[in-house]
């Protein structure tokens, strides 16, 4: 992730100041073969508003989404903040991650532009309950996780009954007592408004057309890689009760064809 002084994870990614830095940054992934370039353009929370302030230059922000275009590479924007969520809109970038102060308007802008939403809500119900325990930032944890579900909720009712189509299954790993992919995610979307059609439809194909993959996996066809989920239940069927145990009904798990687990 490209990042400047004061950004959020500053000391854990790469930082870029100025041009030459992303200049050499840029050829750096071309010389590693990338496909995406992730920016965090703001600071951590802070109890006053706007709480996620933009530190990133505008100009550099600009020229790493133009530079990100012309090698066909996906762009993702860490961005929890207003004027990350507006910048990201205007740049038309691929993904935003987060996103805790999207309004409605935006969703509807984001769907228009084909921008994809990873709302981590999982990640933020962990941060929680690890502040809860260890008593530790505990006003940024509440306001992160009433922000994460509140966000899912108008997403899945965004106009007319219909959802904001552009949801991915995003976990946030990597993050502060965060699972890798847990199906407690899709849960949460489901508890929070998406219908398990569509719960089912973000844990596959939404992922494959966001990675420009949609020839190789999201579905089962011809051609395709066979990573296949079998069922002891149909998911659609399942209570939201059950679907918070979706572990339970799963039988078996083929991966590129090949047997990977069985009960």
């Amino acid at each position: 992730m490209l990042v400047v002084s004061n950004s959020f994870a500053d000391e854990w990614c790469v930082r870029v100041e100025n041009e030459q830095d992303l200049e050499r940054v840029q050829q750096q992934l071309l010389d590693a073969g990338a496909g995406i370039i992730k920016i965090v353009p703001e600071m951590d929370f802070l109890p006053e508003e706007p709480h996620y302030p933009w530190v990133f230059s505008h100009a550099l922000f600009e020229k790493a989404r133009n530079y990100a275009k012309q090698q066909d590479w996906l762009f993702s924007v860490h961005g929890k903040g207003r004027e990350a969520v507006q910048e990201s809109i205007k740049q038309q970038v691929d993904s935003i991650e987060h996103g805790l102060q999207i309004t409605q308007e935006d969703l509807m802008a984001m769907q228009a532009n084909n921008i994809w939403l990873g709302c981590t809500v999982e990640g933020f119900e962990c941060r929680l309950s690890y502040a809860e325990a260890e008593g530790k930032s505990l006003n940024s944890a509440r306001y992160e996780w009433e922000k994460s579900h509140e966000l899912v909720t108008m997403a899945a009712n965004l106009q007319a009954e219909q959802p904001f189509s552009n949801m991915l299954f995003a976990s946030d790993a990597g993050s502060i007592n965060t699972p890798h992919a847990s199906l407690r995610e899709l849960y949460l979307l489901r508890k929070y408004g998406y219908s398990p059609e569509w719960v089912l439809e973000i844990a596959t194909r939404n992922g494959a057309k966001f990675m420009r993959k949609e020839d190789q996996i999201g579905s089962l066809d011809t051609g395709k890689m066979a990573d296949i989920i079998f069922w002891s239940r149909n998911p659609l069927e399942l209570s939201l009760a059950e679907w918070e145990h979706l572990q339970d009904y799963i039988v078996a798990v083929v991966s590129d064809g090949r047997l990977a687990y069985s009960i």
